[in-house]
């Protein structure tokens, strides 16, 4: 525990000083801060009490910015989703190669700013040449880091050199007031309606085809389609519920379920009769399949699976679209691009924002608004056509 005393400076001046305990390398040592408020005192006392009982007590003097990162991740990781952890150690990983070994109390700004340059910099897959004809030729070009990293590892630097603050840690959060770079946005593929029908029509042979649909019928994400379980879907009702998703485990390369993260996420949506018919004719087919092979035959809950009876791999559906998509002259889109395409149809509809932004699972009906700005302009202009037609013509 940590004790406050009040005591004065040779000048008579009053001040407080924590004294509290810890344990560093199997010894325990005092430690004392001196304050000029009860206040401040006070609220230091309570942050090393919670850092010494979390385990994330450490002395500021001499710890290096790379073993307080150790630190952070290994206490404050093992609350997050395996991915997001992943990500976390990643682009730690960065920080620690160009800054991890300056002590923590002596880390500035303009350090961290001049990381940053020097990440985009750096070349992590260099050029390559090729001698054609007696001429070095250059066949590609090096790979370097881009902005989209760069902002990536600062939210996660961020997070942690906060925490070092709240603790006591640091005075102030040095990757408070750095520069990030712009980032371009990645422009969304929107197809035409002629073009989706012909992507359809290019993956109806393909295995993935019902869980493609549902993505573009339904506007979720691939891992809320393939998360779909057989007693998430109301026939008699014609809903769906989406409550929870398939992903990739990037530590163990495994496939794994998860609930949906937030309340929004988890949604109720109405089963449109193209696919609702689809998925009926499915459930049939597997049912007699396995009343023909026998009773020791256990289904999966899974809507969407291989010929095997295995959930896909999100993935190797990524990767069927791809190869569609190309087909019908439409190389550069994603799967992921089919969600977009569905909330812009549906804007464009003149649906009501709010309604649209609870279709996809949006954290709030504003984020759908910003997001999609565009599409609404063009349905602010319609409407206003749609009035002055009312009022002026004949």
């Amino acid at each position: 525990m940590a004790t406050i005393e009040k005591y004065k400076t040779d000048s008579g001046a009053a001040r407080w000083a924590v004294r509290y305990d810890v344990y560093e390398n199997g010894k325990r040592k005092q430690k004392k801060r001196a304050f000029k408020t009860s206040k401040e005192a006070s609220a230091f006392r309570a942050k090393v009490e919670h850092a010494i009982h979390t385990g994330m007590y450490a002395d500021a003097r001499g710890l290096t910015v790379g073993e307080y990162l150790d630190l952070w991740v290994n206490t404050y990781a093992a609350t997050v989703r395996p991915n997001s952890e992943k990500n976390y150690r990643d682009n730690l990983d960065h920080v620690k190669r160009y800054i991890g070994n300056t002590p923590l109390e002596n880390l500035s700004t303009l350090a961290i700013q001049k990381m940053y340059g020097d990440i985009l910099q750096e070349e992590y897959s260099p050029a390559k040449y090729a001698d054609r004809d007696g001429l070095r030729v250059l066949v590609r070009p090096a790979k370097t880091y881009s902005a989209k990293t760069v902002k990536n590892i600062h939210a996660v630097l961020h997070l942690a050199l906060d925490q070092a603050r709240r603790e006591g840690l640091l005075a102030r959060n040095p990757s408070e007031d750095v520069k990030l770079p712009s980032v371009p946005t990645r422009d969304r593929i929107i197809p035409t309606p002629e073009q989706m029908r012909a992507l359809l029509d290019a993956l109806q042979e393909t295995e993935c085809f019902p869980a493609v649909l549902t993505c573009a019928v339904l506007g979720c994400r691939r891992g809320e389609a393939l998360g779909l379980y057989w007693s998430d879907i109301d026939f008699a009702a014609s809903t769906v519920e989406l409550k929870r998703a398939l992903v990739v485990n990037s530590l163990t390369n495994t496939v794994e379920v998860g609930e949906l993260k937030t309340k929004n996420s988890r949604r109720v949506l109405p089963l449109p009769a193209v696919l609702g018919d689809l998925l009926r004719d499915m459930q049939r087919e597997r049912a007699q399949a396995a009343r023909e092979a026998g009773a020791h035959v256990v289904q999966s809950p899974f809507v969407f699976t291989t010929a095997a009876g295995k959930p896909f791999r999100p993935d190797s559906i990524s990767q069927a679209f791809k190869r569609a998509a190309a087909r019908v002259g439409l190389a550069d889109m994603r799967l992921h691009d089919l969600r977009h395409t569905a909330i812009t149809y549906m804007l464009e509809a003149g649906a009501n924002p709010r309604t649209v932004s609870e279709f996809a699972g949006h954290s709030t009906p504003g984020f759908t608004m910003t997001q999609y700005a565009h599409v609404l302009d063009q349905s602010k202009k319609n409407a206003s056509d749609a009035l002055m037609k009312k009022l002026f013509s004949n």
